[in-house]
């Protein structure tokens, strides 16, 4: 009801509901069918009440098939959505920005800390929380700017090696909060390649949205610290506004551990 008083947008634009891979597959076998080329498939989350809608378990992969069967270029912008159901019961800590951002609108729950005005230093925050709260997973979602910022914190993580942490790196190979400018990644810098140098013990890339689900839920899995380091494509959210002060995120966010801590170790499954 929303995209009706807008149209027409495009022409040869087809639609099929969000979540349902059975629609994708009908619409470009009919259009096989009767000759239409199909350049892309494009897929947006869509916003509800209470944050993102969240398609089911199978949607990617089986999306991601369907491209690949009638060769046609998937475009999504959901690498944080896919993933959302991993983050939700577990401690996150992120950086700045479009991340922050875009995972507030996907759902904001008391143990999410976007860390702001600190750019570099999520990963930093992320080992003292992991270190002082063994039992609990914790999941740091860095950039590459900023990890770019705070190289240093690699070889630290590989010193201590908390097996609950998990270091989840989107390369857009762009600095897209502040006006888009590229960073060293887009120029060669293997980030993959640094943390590995840095003796982080397991260092996976994963540039597909099905295999950055599967890759975190292996590395939760794992019990073993991990560097995932994932290309996306350097498009923000429409907004980076955040109906959420810096203070209350902190309040929020400590009142939280301290539960966790009072709970004792996680009953979330690795």
């Amino acid at each position: 009801m929303f995209r009706r008083p807008a149209l027409p947008l495009h022409n040869n634009i087809y639609h099929a509901p969000y979540g349902d891979t059975d629609a994708v597959e009908q619409q470009l076998r009919i259009a096989r069918e009767v000759g239409n080329d199909i350049a892309a498939v494009v897929m947006e989350s869509i916003q509800g009440e209470a944050g993102a809608i969240v398609p089911p378990d199978d949607f990617w992969p089986r999306l991601r098939q369907f491209c690949d069967e009638y060769e046609v270029l998937l475009i999504a912008a959901d690498a944080l959505q896919a993933i959302y159901p991993d983050l939700e019961h577990r401690i996150v800590v992120t950086i700045m920005g479009a991340v922050a951002a875009e995972l507030y609108m996907l759902g904001h729950r008391h143990n999410f800390f976007y860390l702001e005005h600190a750019m570099g230093l999520a990963s930093s925050m992320g080992l003292g929380i992991a270190l002082a709260m063994p039992d609990h997973q914790v999941i740091v979602i860095d950039g590459d700017g900023s990890l770019l910022m705070n190289l240093g914190t690699l070889s630290t993580l590989a010193r201590y090696k908390p097996g609950n942490l998990l270091h989840l790196v989107f390369d857009n190979e762009s600095l897209l909060s502040v006006g888009g400018f590229p960073t060293a990644t887009s120029t060669g810098t293997d980030l993959a390649g640094i943390a590995r140098a840095s003796g982080v013990p397991q260092v996976v890339e994963a540039d597909t949205t099905d295999r950055l689900k599967k890759s975190v839920q292996e590395a939760l899995a794992s019990n073993t610290l991990t560097t995932i380091v994932s290309k996306v494509e350097a498009i923000g959210p429409k907004s980076f506004h955040m109906d959420l002060p810096l203070l209350e995120n902190r309040f929020q966010f400590a009142r939280s551990l301290e539960a966790m801590r009072r709970e004792g170790p996680s009953s979330v499954p690795r």
